[in-house]
């Protein structure tokens, strides 16, 4: 699919009608958990390493991340990246889907913009890293947000200790949205 046309879908088609359900999940029973990689923060000397599988602009996007203090982490597989994932620490208000956000509070850190390099998928990474971000954080409420057809991430999430403890239903109807 073209660039041109994936912007005129997720800016257009999708504020007229998209039906979609995005479940919240805790850190509640710490489950520690392996793989081939090991885990790095990110900093301004290692925040291009996830080129090999990230854009440039996405590189950008890192970048303010570190600007605003939001931790980021990176999985590498020898001396290649193959993996990257976002801490918000709170309070701050974050994006849960491209129509909803929520606040997460004084105590709280929200995981997001996950993701792992398609070579790498099927290793135990993302929970490996979901298992050391707990770890990193061991007095804050850990919570991050996965939309419900994503089997792969949930079952992740399940296996490093996740729970769900809410699912928010977002309709976009003609441009009004709709959150249950």
């Amino acid at each position: 699919m073209s660039y041109f046309f994936k912007k005129f879908y997720r800016t257009v088609v999708m504020r007229l009608y998209s039906d979609s359900s995005v479940l919240l999940m805790e850190l509640k029973n710490k489950v520690p958990q392996t793989s081939p990689v090991t885990i790095q923060d990110v900093t301004t000397s290692n925040v291009e390493d996830a080129l090999n599988f990230q854009t440039a602009r996405q590189i950008q996007t890192f970048r303010s991340f570190l600007q605003k203090g939001y931790k980021g982490f990176y999985g590498y597989s020898g001396n290649k990246c193959v993996h990257r994932s976002w801490v918000v620490l709170g309070p701050e208000k974050v994006l849960i889907h491209k129509f909803y956000s929520i606040l997460i509070k004084e105590n709280e850190v929200f995981i997001q913009f996950c993701e792992t390099a398609n070579e790498a998928r099927g290793k135990n990474i993302f929970a490996h890293v979901l298992s050391h971000i707990g770890q990193q954080f061991p007095t804050s409420r850990v919570i991050t947000s996965v939309d419900k057809e994503n089997h792969a991430s949930i079952k992740s999430m399940l296996k490093a200790g996740y729970v769900q403890f809410d699912l928010k239903r977002i309709k976009m109807i003609f441009g009004i949205r709709f959150v249950s």
